[in-house]
């Protein structure tokens, strides 16, 4: 497991998947979990013999991590002889310097053209690698598979005619790909109408603590190299980028839109799609512009035209997504006539949106909460007791109502409201701590951990919204 993880193993977590641990680096995304790593012993001397191996679904993505006994370079792996790789129902996953390659093997055992995986690799030291990827990238369809590591080296002073070490030592090990790999009942899945679901190993989690929550960002996404790109427009991809992706679908709005990427990077997974995000932060989606200067009326109109003409130039893109902040009336611009205006100026919006996208998705605001909320939880952390139920907040105070939401609403069948405000609330209260997780970043806005949790029910929104 990687530096600075905190240990939360199967028993501890009753009844969870195969995930075993928590990355608690602020590496961006927050706290993932992580599978079980499978250790070694040690054979030889130096060269690639395996001291660990953990190989499975961390969220929505693939996680390879893998710890050798001795040192090696990248470019070791170049020469003849030597490899590192993962040997699957279907294909080989090798390591190739600081890439990864997947060659397919067809039912008849012929290997098919080998081609680079996108993927997030990195080294944390010289006896180990680290990735990421989707499971689309090397075609694991959700369901179970089968895997083993085979090192292969060659050393003159201990292994003169080639070394090999594989894990495990005979037979394959088992894993499996979800729509989302996390603890039982953790984050939005505690809430689950369909499910009813405690897992009492959770009742004391913080994931992540309140102050981690401020400062790990939203869910990744990579600046898109468009050639419409402008001083405004930047929009940036998510999901799945390669060969693999079945469409191309759109997230748009300002902040609030944003941290839905998270539970829409599980959707995408899961439907294969690409994803563009073309969010900014106090610009919401509507065709009145907040007139504040600090949020930059200007660009955001802008924006608007700029997007509007991008979906119009892309008649490929069929689904949008839509988010933004349905302000409080105590909020600095003096509640929703001053930020983005009522339903009929978000309407307005929606209704310059090309036709040909048919499907517009407007994901409801979700509650907000108190300033004071981060402490509250913290305070009540350092008691050690139940977090169920802690510092929440009344339903009244909490949702305030969301105009984009009425202007989907009006729109049907063409535009449909995902409303998610059952995963945040009670008929009285709006809890901070759901299943183990922490919801918020801040007082309005939700951090990327539980929104990856709540992407299994965003997915089941689509199915059910016709």
């Amino acid at each position: 497991m990687r530096r600075g993880a905190i240990l939360l193993g199967c028993a501890a977590l009753l009844g969870v998947c195969s995930p075993a641990a928590v990355d608690a680096a602020p590496s961006g995304a927050g706290p993932q979990f992580a599978p079980p790593a499978q250790s070694d012993p040690r054979d030889v001397v130096g060269g690639l013999d395996v001291r660990s191996v953990a190989f499975g679904q961390q969220d929505a993505h693939l996680l390879l991590d893998v710890r050798t006994w001795g040192a090696w370079t990248t470019g070791d792996l170049r020469r003849a002889g030597r490899s590192l790789c993962v040997v699957l129902d279907r294909g080989r996953l090798c390591v190739r310097a600081h890439r990864l390659r997947y060659q397919p093997v067809d039912a008849q055992g012929r290997l098919g053209v080998p081609r680079i995986v996108e993927a997030a690799v990195s080294r944390p030291d010289n006896r180990s690698i680290v990735a990421s990827f989707a499971p689309s990238a090397i075609d694991l369809p959700l369901g179970s598979f089968t895997w083993a590591l085979d090192a292969l080296w060659r050393d003159d002073s201990t292994c003169r005619d080639g070394c090999e070490d594989r894990v495990p030592d005979s037979g394959v090990l088992s894993g499996s790909v979800g729509v989302l790999a996390q603890p039982s009942c953790f984050g939005a899945a505690a809430r689950d109408p369909w499910h009813p679901c405690r897992n009492p190993a959770l009742r004391q989690a913080v994931i992540p603590s309140p102050f981690d929550a401020q400062i790990w960002t939203n869910s990744p996404c990579t600046l898109s190299r468009d050639p419409r790109r402008s001083a405004v427009f930047h929009p940036c991809e998510f999901g799945v980028t390669g060969d693999q992706r079945t469409g191309t679908v759109a997230l748009i709005g300002d902040s609030h839109a944003g941290h839905w990427r998270a539970a829409l990077e599980v959707v995408a997974q899961a439907r294969r799609w690409r994803g563009i995000s073309i969010t900014r932060p106090g610009c919401p989606f509507s065709t009145r512009v907040p007139a504040s200067p600090a949020l930059g009326p200007a660009a955001c109109a802008r924006l608007h035209g700029e997007t509007l003409a991008w979906l119009a130039g892309h008649p490929e893109i069929h689904t949008i997504f839509v988010s933004d902040w349905a302000e409080p009336a105590s909020g600095p611009m003096g509640g929703t006539g001053g930020y983005g205006g009522g339903a009929a100026d978000f309407g307005a919006m929606l209704d310059r949106v090309p036709r040909s996208v048919q499907h517009i998705y407007v994901l409801r605001d979700i509650p907000g909460t108190r300033v004071g909320t981060a402490s509250c939880v913290t305070r009540a952390r350092g008691r050690h007791r139940s977090l169920t139920g802690v510092c929440a907040v009344p339903r009244s105070f909490a949702v305030t109502p969301d105009p984009g939401a009425a202007a989907a609403a009006a729109r049907r069948p063409r535009a449909h409201v995902i409303d998610l405000t059952r995963f945040f609330c009670g008929a009285a209260r709006c809890y901070p701590v759901i299943g183990g997780a922490y919801v918020y970043k801040d007082d309005s806005h939700m951090n990327a951990v539980f929104s990856t949790s709540l992407g299994p029910f965003v997915l089941r929104a689509l199915g059910t919204a016709g």
